[in-house]
């Protein structure tokens, strides 16, 4: 209206504080964006829903999910990448079922991946049908059931909670088993108490491996080494411990074990998709 352009925006929150940006540094982007998102919306383009890390806590997971299954989408075979989906469309492979009845080579693909695949499209697809069903794979040499270690009296089995909402994230549930004691349960409700609750567990490691040399931490998937990491650096205790524990190679990676030496008919393999062959039953 004034013929010349502001130096500054200003955005005021719900917190009742106000942001402000340089028009200088983001008016470049804002006109791209906008042109993108006008083109877009004169000419759109056909979509589709790709899964993604974000998928747990997207408002729009169930309509995506409905529709995966509507299409039969590749995405839906368990384990499966972007670029192995790209590849097996390359090949005229669009569905989970086409996958499974396929029994060509897929250009750019190993032989292995491709039979790994059609292996699982082919659980899954007889899943909806039947029960629960899998396959070994073939055994290679630091991959699947060669990675577990032989039994000892002292292992444990270590399980992480942690709450991403709370900022900074809070771990708040550490649980420990062992066949002796049963289960333990370690709980925090605030930064203090997460920190007393690290303690608590690395004692409980470090007792367990003095009393039973040869024991071990079985985990499933990355993510309680990664918190362990992150805790030590945080609260500035136990750093020494636990790389002394990663020296030893202490912690057993349950996840790598299964995804490496078995093809199961699930459509993930969390703890909770794979509950259906131990005969386990949650209550409530």
């Amino acid at each position: 209206m004034q013929g010349l352009a502001p130096e500054h925006a200003h955005v005021e929150l719900g917190d009742g504080t106000r942001a402000t940006v340089r028009l200088a540094e983001v008016s470049a982007y804002a006109r791209r964006v906008r042109g993108r998102l006008e083109a877009f919306v004169a000419a759109p383009a056909p979509t589709r829903p790709v899964p993604c890390a974000d998928c747990p806590l997207c408002r729009w997971r169930e309509v995506c999910a409905a529709r995966l299954a509507e299409e039969d989408s590749l995405y839906r075979v368990a384990n499966i990448t972007r670029g192995q989906v790209a590849k097996l469309e390359a090949a005229g492979v669009g569905t989970m079922a086409a996958l499974a009845a396929w029994s060509e080579p897929v250009r750019g693909m190993a032989a292995e991946t491709v039979a790994r695949l059609v292996t699982q499209a082919r659980l899954q697809v007889g899943r909806a049908a039947g029960g629960p069903a899998f396959a070994l794979r073939p055994v290679v040499a630091g991959k699947g059931f060669d990675l577990l270690p032989a039994a000892d009296p002292g292992d444990i089995f270590y399980d992480i909670e942690g709450d991403p909402h709370v900022e900074g994230g809070l771990e708040y549930l550490h649980g420990l088993w062992t066949p002796d004691t049963g289960f333990q349960a370690i709980w925090a409700h605030n930064r203090d108490a997460e920190r007393a609750a690290l303690v608590a567990v690395l004692d409980a490691f470090r007792a367990r491996i003095a009393a039973h040399p040869g024991a071990r931490i079985y985990h499933y998937a990355a993510y309680e080494v990664t918190a362990l990491r992150r805790l030590t650096a945080l609260h500035g205790v136990g750093e020494a411990f636990l790389d002394r524990l990663l020296r030893e190679r202490r912690f057993v990676d349950l996840y790598a074990v299964v995804r490496g030496g078995v093809i199961a008919s699930e459509a993930d393999y969390s703890i909770k998709s794979l509950e259906v062959f131990t005969g386990i039953e949650r209550a409530r």
